[in-house]
């Protein structure tokens, strides 16, 4: 992971998204259009696939928050540049490529390293969640079946469905909200700014 950001442990990623590769910048303009000397280009299924998917599962975890819910595929780039450290919005640059432009970041090591521990904290508490929605629905599958096997058991066959789901109907939710609040937070700390 170390290597993820240059040798100097910080960076600036931007996240491009192009079905057609003549829709990229060129290195050139980008070093010209921010004024920069260091810049790399990756693909975003190459080398630190594993970080460009936690950036792209942030954004995903965010826009689910605000009621939509892309799959972070949708929102995993084809393409991304590794700007130095700092380096702010150019204004012609995102108006040129809206079209392409995903998102960026201002990254450190230390950041990332933040970043996986909530995302994985996150999906730990969904699935946490999935264990209890399966477990009603396991019930009522039980219950199917003992009732067509004949199986006399008041407790398999009315499990009481609809009061474990007022009990659990909220389970997580505090996890998960807590969650998003702290991963809006460090996003809007760490989102690319002008």
């Amino acid at each position: 992971m170390r290597d993820f950001l240059g040798p100097d442990g910080a960076g600036t990623i931007v996240f491009l998204k192009a079905e057609d590769e003549n829709l990229l910048p060129k290195m050139k303009d980008v070093r010209r259009l921010f004024g920069i000397h260091t810049l790399k280009y990756f693909k975003g299924d190459g080398w630190y696939k594993d970080q460009i998917q936690c950036l792209a599962q942030i954004l995903s975890i965010l826009d689910e928050a605000k009621g939509n819910s892309p799959p972070w595929k949708e929102l995993f780039p084809t393409d991304y540049l590794l700007l130095p450290p700092g380096t702010k919005q150019e204004i012609f640059f995102t108006l040129t490529y809206s079209s392409i432009l995903v998102e960026g970041f201002d990254l450190t090591n230390s950041a990332i390293v933040e970043l996986d521990k909530l995302i994985d904290l996150h999906w730990e508490v969904k699935r946490w969640r999935g264990t209890v929605t399966s477990f009603i629905s396991n019930l009522q599958s039980n219950a199917d079946r003992a009732n067509q096997k004949q199986i006399n058991d008041p407790t398999v066959l009315n499990p009481k469905i609809s009061a474990i789901q007022d009990l659990l109907s909220s389970y997580g939710d505090a996890a998960i909200n807590a969650l998003t609040v702290e991963l809006q937070q460090w996003h809007a700390k760490h989102k690319w700014k002008m």
